[in-house]
């Protein structure tokens, strides 16, 4: 008992630690369908005593109850359900093409992982190898999952609490930067975002999930990241972290104030005119314009109108 009174985590109410819990779905036969709610029941009554959130798929996207969500929809739920979530636990008895994903989806996003399997030999050798947080546990019985998860999250406490913290600033580290590309994207016409597509080979699908929200964009691989960025012939410090890398100077700033004054701009359009200053920076390469003068940003906006 006194083990267990180590457990309860340190976060907020309205921003508890959470966890995903992966298992098949699609393909099983009805004693395994059984299995799978019985399991997943009990990790929500374990959860939920030790103030833990937990996304159980089966009661949100199982094909047995939700036949009319789309595999678009589907994948948008459980995506953003693993991306939003602390660590991932997955049943691992039954063959899942769409565990796989989201054991995927969790290695990008840093997220511990504990697989149930009641025998681990089953379970494929490539994902037992991973490089991930993964932790393997043989089950035969309820009390060998609680003490299974108990164990799991002991051990892992202080990592989740810190992963919890590292979602919340996601949004404020990442906001910026996808900001910074949505804009650049917005820009062009339906043809030249169709030439991105492809020379990004990135589908047009993938191109909105990954400007979508902060939380999507810190899952991207680095070589979509390059790919999407490099079709939009941005320099690789468009894609930092936080603010722009390349910002217009101090000079250049005074010289903005001058001409928005001279042309009764309001404060709206002003801001407008040096996020897209910026964005022109960011992009690189010899420029017909500088941002020195008034007259250099009144010129600026006339082009830009």
């Amino acid at each position: 008992m006194a083990e267990q009174s180590q457990l309860p985590f340190n976060a907020p109410t309205d921003d508890p630690v959470s966890i995903y819990f992966a298992s098949g779905l699609t393909s099983l036969n009805s004693d395994q369908h059984s299995i799978v709610e019985l399991v997943s029941g009990l990790l929500a009554e374990f959860c939920s005593d030790q103030k833990i959130c937990v996304h159980q798929p089966v009661l949100h996207t199982d094909p047995a109850n939700t036949p009319d969500l789309t595999p678009e929809q589907v994948r948008q739920i459980d995506h953003e359900k693993v991306a939003s979530s602390d660590a991932l636990i997955v049943l691992a008895d039954f063959a899942s093409w769409g565990g796989g994903m989201e054991i995927v989806w969790a290695e990008r996003l840093r997220l511990p992982m504990l697989l149930l399997a009641r025998d681990h030999e089953s379970i494929s050798r490539l994902l037992r190898g991973s490089t991930a947080d993964v932790h393997i546990h043989e089950w035969r019985n309820h009390n060998d999952l609680r003490a299974a998860w108990h164990g799991f999250f002991l051990g892992r406490k202080s990592q989740l609490e810190a992963h919890r913290r590292l979602r919340a600033d996601r949004q404020m580290m990442w906001g910026p930067t996808v900001a910074r590309i949505r804009e650049a994207f917005d820009e062009l016409a339906s043809d030249k975002r169709n030439e991105l597509y492809a020379v990004a080979q990135l589908s047009d699908r993938r191109v909105a999930e990954l400007l979508s929200s902060a939380v999507i964009w810190a899952e991207a691989s680095m070589d979509e990241v390059q790919a999407l960025t490099g079709a939009l012939g941005l320099p690789s410090s468009t894609y930092v972290a936080g603010d722009a890398a390349v910002s217009v100077s101090t000079r250049d700033l005074a010289a903005l104030q001058h001409a928005s004054e001279l042309e009764r701009w309001s404060g709206s359009k002003t801001i407008d005119l040096l996020r897209k200053a910026e964005l022109e920076l960011a992009r690189g390469g010899t420029r017909r314009l500088r941002f020195s003068a008034p007259e250099d940003w009144v010129d600026f906006e006339h082009d830009d109108g």
